[in-house]
């Protein structure tokens, strides 16, 4: 019941860009059709989830901040959309094991790495949550870059190659590894940006 009301919500949201919206999706070959997978995206603006959801055909499960989830209304509409509260500013362990699962079960978990959102053409810095969920479930991550093209008018939604961060699979990372790791994941989300 949950994927169909899914299902349905995605293709209003994918319709309302379609009618509203001048959007574009570039590599949606590139999404695996099963198995695990954590989307990781620049975020540049309130549209960046409902734009990866429309462009993605899988759900995809945001960890989204917990302060959206405190108006019932809002809370209706992230429950239909399969996201699940996290917060911000120390570990969540509910969320991370929620994660997990979701993860093991086959599905796909969005995450924005930054954190929170950053003006365009200035990524942030990864968040060590974002690069140790890839590395505690060995998930392939795919990356999204998200900007607006033709004097902001237009938005466009890139998705790379899935790639894995097996270099620094069992072992416990070292600061400086974390933030190598942070850095390779934001430099692949970047290189979509120049498309």
């Amino acid at each position: 019941m949950e994927n169909v009301a899914y299902h349905t919500a995605r293709k209003l949201i994918k319709l309302y860009f379609d009618i509203f919206h001048d959007w574009e999706v570039i590599g949606q070959e590139n999404i695996p059709k099963e198995g695990k997978i954590i989307i990781m995206s620049n975020h540049i603006s309130g549209y960046d989830p409902p734009l990866i959801g429309a462009a993605v055909k899988r759900p995809v499960h945001f960890m989204a901040k917990e302060e959206l989830f405190s108006n019932i209304f809002l809370r209706l509409i992230m429950k239909i959309a399969g996201a699940f509260p996290v917060r911000r500013g120390r570990p969540d362990r509910k969320a991370i094991k929620k994660a997990i699962r979701l993860l093991e079960n086959g599905d796909i978990v969005g995450i924005f790495p930054e954190g929170t959102r950053h003006q365009e053409g200035k990524p942030g810095k990864a968040k060590a949550g974002a690069v140790m969920l890839p590395l505690m479930t060995k998930s392939p991550i795919l990356p999204i870059g998200i900007k607006t093209v033709n004097n902001k008018s237009k938005k466009r939604v890139v998705i790379g190659k899935p790639f894995s961060l097996s270099n620094y699979y069992n072992h416990k990372l070292t600061r400086k590894e974390r933030n190598q790791a942070g850095e390779f994941i934001m430099k692949r989300i970047s290189e979509l940006l120049d498309n």
